[in-house]
């Protein structure tokens, strides 16, 4: 019965955390739980085991809460302006779904993400929705073109390196990926014009 603890707290902290709760709201409660349990294998091991097994377990529990503290720090999304995608950026996108290219051209001034399909003659601007240090969710809304592009979409910008981002669109239906391209910065371009 005593070795279920650690699993229960794993289980607690890997599986058991809400989205939509603010970090450090699930760091205090993971916390609290740690307290929680520390309390209980106090009076369980007292009672059965030596200090030194006690010791033990506790010392795993909080590496454990830790660990966990840590990849919840490293992975939450932040509404902040990603700053690595400031100036101006272009591609070839592909349609995953049928044979067909296109080319966009995307626009990050400050907090304003303007998006351009030129071939398909379609533009709007990107919703952020969150970011972490090299990747950036926003959800597409098309203010021009509405019979040629889908609204609503849901847009991945990952960071290849200063020059490079990769973009990912993902259906608003299905939630499948329906295309993608490599964005290339203009300042990049403009280095190897002659």
């Amino acid at each position: 019965m005593i070795s279920l603890f650690p699993i229960l707290f794993f289980y607690e902290v890997t599986c058991n955390s809400s989205e939509s709760l603010p970090f450090f709201y699930k760091v205090f409660s993971i916390l609290a739980r740690t307290i929680n349990y520390f309390r209980t294998l106090s009076i369980l091991f007292v009672t059965r085991f030596n200090i030194h097994t006690l010791k033990s377990v506790m010392l795993f529990l909080l590496c454990a809460c830790l660990v966990s503290a840590c990849s919840l720090w490293k992975e939450r999304l932040k509404s902040e302006h990603p700053a690595w995608m400031e100036g101006e950026w272009s591609a070839v996108g592909l349609q995953v779904n049928i044979p067909q290219t296109w080319t966009m051209e995307l626009i990050v001034d400050g907090k304003n993400y303007e998006i351009r399909y030129p071939t398909l003659e379609c533009s709007g601007v990107w919703t952020l929705e969150g970011s972490t240090q090299n990747k950036a969710v926003f959800t597409e809304v098309v203010t021009y073109g509405f019979e040629r592009c889908t609204n609503g979409g849901k847009i991945v910008v990952t960071k290849i390196d200063k020059f490079h981002l990769s973009f990912s669109y993902f259906s608003p239906k299905n939630g499948k990926l329906e295309a993608y391209a490599t964005l290339t910065n203009s300042k990049f371009q403009e280095s190897y014009k002659i």
